[in-house]
């Protein structure tokens, strides 16, 4: 059983085989300013020894790192996160890849901004999200900025534009209660949770708001599910170029555009992508 004290933020850790760099995320997690924290690790049938690495931690610390050991088997990053956000129980949420590293004080500054928002707002549901660096496997600096990166500064973050084009990074967000219960659970035609979570907030009439500093390490490794590739006409001409990928991508953006907000048609789909991708493959 987990810990019956609530903690004030439960972070949320899905994982699936990431044995070579998550014993540096969860120690970047214990040398957080803030400790009143549960992390709470959902294993989606890792064969290498992820579960014995969390399961060190958990002996460390029994009270504040809680494995799921139930042998469920969600099939995927969205449905891992799905499941462990509907076992949270904290007022506060935060999502954790299992190959970054938390800077040591992106707990307590995204607390007090979330905190700062709730006084204005204090029953509607909030997203608050930080910009983050991008590193290489052996945490060499590739870019101080993501934003700056993937030229998501080009984008305003509005419903309409983050319907076809998540410029929000799950790791790096913090929601609250009310968040949590108006995104859960995350259905099968979300293309990824935190994309989901993001628009329903807004659809919802909730509040978003990003942190202009990078408090995370972001890991680029073979192994990424999701990564960040530097934006420029010649990475977009490579992607069409793989027709197959780029038809299944944009035809599962598609669906879960419209089920966002059902007057999303192609024309407008399409018209919407294409002025990102024009907006963000130049300088």
């Amino acid at each position: 059983m987990a810990e019956n004290r609530k903690h004030k933020v439960d972070i949320l850790l899905a994982t699936y085989n990431g044995a070579n760099f998550i014993a540096d995320q969860i120690e970047s997690i214990f040398n957080q300013d803030f400790d009143d924290w549960r992390l709470l690790v959902h294993d989606d049938g890792s064969n290498d020894q992820t579960v014995s690495i969390v399961k060190s931690f958990q002996n460390r610390d029994e009270k504040r790192v809680f494995l799921f050991d139930d042998g469920v088997s969600t099939g995927g990053a969205k449905q891992n996160f799905s499941y462990l956000m509907q076992l949270s129980e904290a007022p506060y949420v935060m999502f954790c890849d299992q190959d970054d590293i938390w800077l040591t004080d992106k707990i307590s500054k995204s607390l007090k901004v979330i905190s700062e928002i709730e006084k204005g707002f204090c029953t509607l549901p909030v997203v608050v999200y930080t910009d983050l660096a991008v590193v290489d496997e052996n945490l060499q600096l590739i870019s101080n900025s993501m934003w700056l990166y993937q030229r998501f500064n080009k984008i305003e973050p509005t419903l309409p534009n983050l319907s076809v084009s998540n410029q929000v990074t799950g790791c790096t967000m913090i929601i609250n209660r009310a968040a949590l219960v108006a995104t859960t659970p995350i259905p099968e035609v979300a293309v990824m949770h935190d994309w989901w979570i993001v628009c329903q907030v807004l659809k919802k009439g909730g509040v978003l708001t990003r942190i202009p500093e990078s408090l995370i390490l972001y890991r680029q490794h073979a192994s990424n599910e999701i990564g960040a590739q530097k934006i420029s006409v010649k990475s977009y001409l490579m992607k069409l170029l793989n027709f197959k990928e780029a038809y299944r991508s944009f035809r599962y953006m598609s669906m879960q555009a419209k089920a966002i907000n059902p007057e999303m048609n192609f024309l407008k789909i399409i018209t919407i992508k294409v002025l990102h991708l024009i907006k963000r493959a130049y300088p």
